[in-house]
């Protein structure tokens, strides 16, 4: 199964926010021998990838569809021989858990423990088992490799890999069908540390305005205690989110037109947010796709254990989205749907001036250099 074979290749790299390259080069790679010359790929400034694949004979007016998703996880950043927390991981169980120290180039790699939790100012930060760390750049949390068993899929990052290689094993079908609409794979940078990624492509309006935006994310199957997504019955067709209970209708037309005959749970998860949300803050029309995901962001409390543990998700909510992105393209080739403007919110517009604040912080202490 090519999906499951594209996360074996790119799940065991480590990532962060701010230090995806590696990852990112992997993909490129992955990306030039699948498809070859059929797709155009670029990079923006900052570090994001758009895979095109121009499949509408109207080059004037192309019909087009985007899979969006990230390269990041949760992690850490390392300031003054302390570890900085980058992303959604329980503060209350990293304590004692193992972390690899990784320099800038990736060359040097050390293996450590999280020993304590430090107060700096408002800030929490944490203190390992090695006392000077100048030679590392960011740590990752050190968890067993990927493993298949009894159909589920554990690996230390699933969020938002399994997202990446669902998005590319579709697009790969896509271009082998010549399915006649245009389609885009884009893979974003710093999702974990608010949206930045997403927020950048939308801003810079590299994608169409009339562009369907599919974010497409694994998600919680819990909500606190209560399960909201079943593990292993589909792919998610993703009614909304924490930030937009109710995604645009045409974008979710076509997801429910593609999974007529493919396992899916049509459902509203809102245990937390995705980025489909900033791009309807600016003005596309959304919807997401997304797999049940098992101990998100690591967070074993969630699966009744108090330490970091491998995310998981099933194979058959994999299959199944590969099938339905693939039939989304389709549905959008034979049908025309007419664009009117997605109406954004007061809530909606704050959000995207948080978002576009911390993107201003992060580029004013040189995070994208």
């Amino acid at each position: 199964m090519l999906a499951l074979d594209i996360l074996k290749q790119i799940c065991h790299i480590p990532t962060a926010s701010f230090y995806e390259e590696k990852i990112r080069n992997k993909l490129l790679t992955i990306c030039k021998k699948l498809f070859e010359d059929k797709v155009t790929i670029t990079e923006d400034k900052y570090g994001n990838v758009i895979v095109h694949y121009k499949g509408d004979p109207n080059r004037d007016n192309p019909k087009s569809i985007a899979y969006v998703a990230h390269i990041d996880h949760p992690a850490f950043h390392i300031e003054n021989n302390l570890l900085r927390m980058m992303g959604g991981l329980n503060s209350e169980v990293v304590v004692g858990c193992p972390v690899t120290l990784i320099s800038k180039d990736h060359s040097q790699k050390e293996k450590t423990k999280i020993t304590e939790t430090i107060k700096d100012g408002e800030k929490i930060k944490y203190r390992t088992g090695k006392e000077d760390l100048s030679k590392f750049a960011f740590a990752i949390l050190d968890l067993p490799e990927l493993t298949t068993i009894n159909n589920v899929i554990k690996a230390p990052v699933l969020d938002d890999l399994a997202g990446v290689a669902m998005s590319l094993a579709a697009l790969k079908e896509i271009v082998d069908n010549k399915t006649k609409s245009d389609v885009y794979v884009v893979l974003h940078i710093a999702e974990e540390v608010g949206l930045i990624g997403a927020y950048l492509i939308a801003k810079q309006k590299l994608l169409p305005k009339e562009t369907f935006v599919i974010s497409i994310e694994t998600s919680s199957y819990k909500k606190g205690k209560e399960v909201i997504a079943k593990v292993g019955n589909g792919i998610v067709i993703r009614q909304g989110d924490a930030r937009i209970p109710a995604f645009n209708v045409q974008a979710l037309e076509i997801l429910r037109e593609a999974g007529k005959n493919v396992q899916v749970q049509d459902l509203l998860l809102d245990a937390g947010g995705c980025e489909a949300g900033i791009y309807h803050a600016l003005g596309y029309r959304v919807a997401g796709a997304c797999m049940p995901l098992i101990a998100w962001h690591n967070n074993g409390a969630l699966e009744d254990q108090q330490t970091c543990i491998q995310e998981g998700v099933h194979l058959n909510d994999l299959t199944t989205g590969v099938t339905l992105l693939t039939n989304a393209a389709r549905v959008l080739a034979n049908n025309n749907y007419t664009f009117t403007p997605v109406v954004i919110t007061k809530e909606q517009e704050e959000m995207h001036q948080r978002i576009k604040t911390t993107f201003e912080m992060y580029e004013k202490r040189n995070f994208f250099c």
